[in-house]
């Protein structure tokens, strides 16, 4: 609720709003309008074209227009627009010699009293202007392009020395109209506007009655649903605002848009819902597209479902919760979810479920879902290999030496990517962390990576990188054409080192490869959750792991709790393949070994109770920060 009080300078007879919660400054609204509206559209030529998005703050400024000239604000401030986007506005101006401003006061109060909790925002203002038709105008029209978006077009100075606001809207409810003039300062008028922006009421005061307008307000909150679609919430006091919107682009048939907002709830659990029609055993590609704001956490509040049914409605597995097709694409504009699934032997219907949840000033827009027949998904198949070596009383040469020989027999192997140990140039050498480091890319990469170009394969390997005065305990990722194609510094480090004077690494790097997206950690890295969590979060399918020693049944769990395949090479550790059930793969038994295991990254780990546990992670994980970046692209 934004109920506020308005006094007209020198005025005994202004009259005032109670105030509720804050006293929020709406003069320049209208200031802002009235200098960027153009009066030359009519309604039939629709709104003027939209431009960028709506400034989120308008300084209040007295001078900005004659119109507020003479007001006093009991509390000045910026006005602000975001905290009225995806909620219904109802907006009561009035005269200061209006003899119904007890009635119309009384009437806001209750709405706010009735409505607020479940968003609608009521905005009362006691104006001394003789131009209150327009201010209220204005108002409205400042609100709905803030729910919107959109920004009126900049107007040249003759139309905004001409521009008339409006007092009433076109069919569609996208421009107000005014004539000429209108009425004198003991005018009323109330403006409705929908969570969507469109204006659903706008007329003088006089004319309204309070059961009609509170029918107004109900069918803003719940409006009629389009054909085929529902909303649900798990509970009536979680539901989220929601509205339908249907433009009409470029001359073509309009498309229909699915809106969801907070309303102010943190607790706030709604969803859009529309059943179709499949044919057993079968499989479906989905797809929709969404557009979300002020979402915090966008992968636990912003996500779609589709449920299984039988003939009589019963769910006959788990939901699916299909992935982002374009992970890392933080912009506000339209994204999508996809995956492709095979139906259920016993499956006739599917359920296409449409969620906004736990953000109280988020808002989603969803549009061009869809469940279509499509073929199956062709495995992703892919050979990992791991070594299994450790060096006594050697020196760096002879380790290159035999690990290069161990990544051409991965090579001959036809492996595609191929984990050594940790520190592979320290092993059973004399050398402490600071002698043995050196420049990534240098003498170590350039050695492994003759081999990985020979076998046309994938290397990981644990070097000790120099950095100026700074040593860190690093992985290398070496293309097929023997190049460098990432690094990863091991953040987690243990006592040794740091009495070594190894510095930890501060990033979480991911990088695409022609087979799939990897991370790299490294030995003491296994022991906390949150190297293997933040790697997962950035895409990672695999997770390669030089490790000197370590708790292998962490390792499990690390593949485990994130859904992915961990490959360790190590010397006190185990050198294995882990899948994503935290089972053994594969595991060497003498020494030196290469062990293999042919994976499908495509392939779906279904659990019982749970069914993709991976694709449910992010959706009821704790909250964390969005992953920023994108996955590095490697050779």
């Amino acid at each position: 609720m934004a109920a506020f009080e308005r006094r007209a300078t020198g005025s005994a007879t202004a009259a005032a709003v109670p105030v509720k919660a804050a006293v929020i400054a709406i003069a320049a609204f209208a200031a802002a309008v009235l200098r960027a509206a153009s009066p030359a559209v009519s309604p039939a030529e629709g709104e003027p074209s939209p431009a960028d998005s709506a400034p989120k703050s308008i300084e209040v400024a007295a001078s900005a227009a004659p119109v507020w000239s003479d007001l006093k604000w009991d509390r000045g401030g910026p006005v602000d627009l975001e905290s009225l986007r995806g909620r219904p506005v109802l907006v009561g101006v009035w005269g200061e010699g209006f003899s119904g401003t007890d009635t119309l006061t009384s009437l806001l109060v209750r709405l706010d009293a009735e409505h607020g909790a479940r968003g609608l925002a009521v905005v009362g203002v006691c104006a001394a202007s003789a131009h209150t038709t327009q201010d209220a105008a204005l108002f409205a029209e400042a609100i709905r392009r803030a729910a919107k978006s959109v920004s009126p077009p900049a107007p040249d100075a003759a139309s905004a020395r001409t521009f008339q606001p409006p007092i009433a809207i076109d069919t569609a409810g996208h421009w107000l109209r005014a004539p000429a003039a209108g009425p004198g300062p003991r005018a009323c008028l109330l403006a409705l506007l929908d969570a969507s922006g469109v204006v659903r009421r706008f007329e003088e005061a006089e004319t309204v009655r309070p059961d009609d307008l509170a029918r107004e307000i109900a069918a803003a909150f719940d409006p009629s649903p389009p054909e085929g679609w529902r909303f649900e919430s798990p509970r009536p006091e979680t539901a989220a605002l929601r509205w339908v919107e249907q433009p009409q682009e470029n001359g073509g048939r309009p498309e229909l848009i699915l809106g969801l907002a907070g309303g102010g709830k943190d607790f706030v659990d709604g969803r859009w819902i529309h059943d179709e029609v499949i044919e057993p055993g079968k499989c479906y590609a989905f797809r929709v597209r969404f557009r979300p704001s002020q979402v915090k956490n966008l992968e636990r509040s912003v996500l779609a479902r589709v449920v299984w049914l039988d003939a009589e409605g019963r769910r006959l597995a788990e939901p699916e919760y299909p992935g982002e097709a374009q992970r890392y694409a933080l912009s506000d504009s339209w994204r999508r979810l996809e995956a492709q699934y095979s139906a259920p032997a016993a499956a006739s219907r599917a359920r296409i479920e449409l969620h906004l949840r736990w953000a109280p000033e988020g808002r989603v827009l969803w549009k061009d879902a869809a469940l279509v027949a499509a073929e199956p998904t062709p495995p992703r198949r892919v050979r990992l290999a791991t070594v299994n070596h450790r060096p006594r009383g050697s020196t760096t040469a002879a380790n290159l030496e035999k690990f290069a020989a161990l990544i051409d027999e991965a090579a001959r192997g036809k492996a595609d990517v191929v984990c050594l140990p940790e520190g592979v140039t320290l092993c059973g050498t004399s050398q402490s962390y600071a002698t043995a480091a050196e420049a990534v890319p240098g003498p170590t990469t350039q050695a492994l990576g003759k081999a990985a170009a020979r076998g046309r394969i994938y290397v990981v390997a644990g070097v000790y990188e120099r950095v100026g005065p700074v040593v860190y305990n690093t992985s290398v990722l070496i293309g097929r054409d023997g190049d460098l194609a990432g690094k990863y510094r091991k953040v987690c480090l243990p006592r040794e080192e740091i009495d070594g004077g190894v510095t930890p690494g501060k990033e979480y790097p991911v990088f695409a490869t022609d087979f799939g997206k990897l991370g790299m950690m490294i030995c003491w890295d296994v022991h906390f959750p949150e190297v293997a969590r933040e790697l997962s979060a950035r895409g990672a399918e695999l997770i390669l792991l030089p490790i000197w020693g370590g708790n292998e049944t962490l390792a499990r769990a690390r593949a485990i709790e994130n859904q992915i395949y961990v490959v360790a090479s190590g010397y006190d550790f185990r050198t294995c393949i882990i899948d994503p059930k935290g089972e053994l793969a594969a595991a060497a038994t003498r020494d030196p070994e290469v062990v293999y295991a042919d994976v499908d990254l495509n392939a779906r780990h279904l659990w019982p109770w749970l069914g993709d546990w991976r694709s449910r992670i992010w959706r009821e994980a704790p909250a964390r920060e969005a992953p920023r970046g994108k996955p590095e692209p490697a050779r």
